[in-house]
Protein backbone atom coordinates (compact mmCIF):
# COMPACT_ATOMS: atom_id res chain seq x y z
CA UNK A 1 0.00 0.00 0.00
CA UNK A 2 3.01 2.47 0.72
CA UNK A 3 4.47 1.30 -2.65
CA UNK A 4 1.37 2.75 -4.08
CA UNK A 5 0.84 5.93 -1.80
CA UNK A 6 4.26 6.90 -2.84
CA UNK A 7 3.52 6.99 -6.40
CA UNK A 8 0.06 8.27 -6.00
CA UNK A 9 -1.70 5.13 -6.92
CA UNK A 10 -5.06 5.38 -4.93
CA UNK A 11 -5.38 1.90 -3.38
CA UNK A 12 -7.61 -0.04 -0.82
CA UNK A 13 -6.82 -3.49 0.86
CA UNK A 14 -9.64 -5.76 0.49
CA UNK A 15 -9.37 -7.96 3.31
CA UNK A 16 -11.54 -11.64 2.10
CA UNK A 17 -9.10 -13.54 3.09
CA UNK A 18 -10.50 -13.43 6.87
CA UNK A 19 -13.51 -12.23 7.06
CA UNK A 20 -12.89 -10.47 9.96
CA UNK A 21 -13.04 -13.39 11.87
CA UNK A 22 -9.15 -13.79 12.43
CA UNK A 23 -9.17 -17.09 10.74
CA UNK A 24 -8.07 -17.37 7.45
CA UNK A 25 -9.75 -19.35 5.13
CA UNK A 26 -7.07 -20.31 2.93
CA UNK A 27 -4.24 -21.56 4.86
CA UNK A 28 -1.18 -20.53 3.96
CA UNK A 29 -2.46 -17.83 1.13
CA UNK A 30 -0.19 -14.87 0.91
CA UNK A 31 -1.84 -13.02 -1.71
CA UNK A 32 -3.63 -9.91 -0.72
CA UNK A 33 -6.28 -7.99 -2.90
CA UNK A 34 -5.73 -4.43 -3.77
CA UNK A 35 -8.26 -2.39 -5.59
CA UNK A 36 -7.28 0.45 -7.89
CA UNK A 37 -9.12 2.07 -10.28
CA UNK A 38 -8.80 0.47 -13.58
CA UNK A 39 -6.70 3.63 -15.27
CA UNK A 40 -3.92 3.36 -13.00
CA UNK A 41 -4.38 -0.91 -12.92
CA UNK A 42 -1.39 -1.68 -15.45
CA UNK A 43 0.68 1.47 -13.53
CA UNK A 44 0.11 -0.70 -9.80
CA UNK A 45 1.19 -3.73 -11.29
CA UNK A 46 4.40 -2.13 -12.63
CA UNK A 47 5.29 -0.75 -9.04
CA UNK A 48 4.18 -4.20 -6.89
CA UNK A 49 6.57 -6.35 -9.37
CA UNK A 50 9.45 -3.94 -9.24
CA UNK A 51 9.19 -3.88 -5.45
CA UNK A 52 9.08 -7.28 -5.10
CA UNK A 53 12.06 -7.83 -7.09
CA UNK A 54 13.70 -5.26 -4.60
CA UNK A 55 13.04 -7.01 -1.94
CA UNK A 56 13.99 -10.17 -3.00
CA UNK A 57 17.69 -9.40 -2.17
CA UNK A 58 16.46 -8.35 1.52
CA UNK A 59 17.81 -11.26 3.62
CA UNK A 60 15.10 -10.51 6.02
CA UNK A 61 16.48 -12.96 8.96
CA UNK A 62 19.41 -10.21 9.50
CA UNK A 63 17.03 -7.29 9.17
CA UNK A 64 16.92 -5.03 12.08
CA UNK A 65 13.49 -3.32 12.25
CA UNK A 66 14.15 -1.81 15.88
CA UNK A 67 11.79 -2.61 18.67
CA UNK A 68 8.74 -3.46 19.33
CA UNK A 69 5.77 -0.75 19.16
CA UNK A 70 3.47 -3.19 21.35
CA UNK A 71 3.96 -5.22 24.48
CA UNK A 72 1.37 -7.60 23.52
CA UNK A 73 2.66 -11.43 23.73
CA UNK A 74 3.72 -13.50 20.49
CA UNK A 75 1.58 -16.27 19.42
CA UNK A 76 2.23 -18.34 16.32
CA UNK A 77 -0.81 -19.00 14.47
CA UNK A 78 -2.66 -21.56 15.48
CA UNK A 79 -6.04 -22.99 16.54
CA UNK A 80 -8.77 -20.74 17.23
CA UNK A 81 -8.86 -20.64 21.11
CA UNK A 82 -11.86 -22.50 22.60
CA UNK A 83 -14.27 -19.89 23.13
CA UNK A 84 -14.28 -19.54 19.83
CA UNK A 85 -14.33 -22.95 18.79
CA UNK A 86 -17.24 -23.42 21.01
CA UNK A 87 -19.38 -20.55 19.74
CA UNK A 88 -18.54 -21.86 16.46
CA UNK A 89 -19.91 -24.99 17.13
CA UNK A 90 -23.03 -23.54 18.51
CA UNK A 91 -23.56 -21.55 15.89
CA UNK A 92 -23.08 -24.33 13.63
CA UNK A 93 -25.69 -26.13 15.43
CA UNK A 94 -28.57 -23.41 15.32
CA UNK A 95 -28.03 -23.01 12.25
CA UNK A 96 -28.21 -26.88 11.12
CA UNK A 97 -31.32 -26.81 13.43
CA UNK A 98 -33.13 -24.01 11.19
CA UNK A 99 -32.07 -25.50 7.96
CA UNK A 100 -33.54 -28.85 9.09
CA UNK A 101 -36.47 -27.49 10.53
CA UNK A 102 -37.27 -25.23 6.80
CA UNK A 103 -36.74 -28.81 5.43
CA UNK A 104 -39.50 -30.15 7.67
CA UNK A 105 -41.97 -27.31 7.26
CA UNK A 106 -41.70 -27.35 3.54
CA UNK A 107 -42.45 -31.62 3.25
CA UNK A 108 -45.47 -30.76 5.97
Amino acid sequence: MALLAEAGVEASVLDVAHLGAGTPLAEGARRVPVRVRSCDLDRARALVAAGLADSAGIDWETLDVGPRADALPLRAPGRMPLPARIAFVVTALVALTGLVAGVIALFL
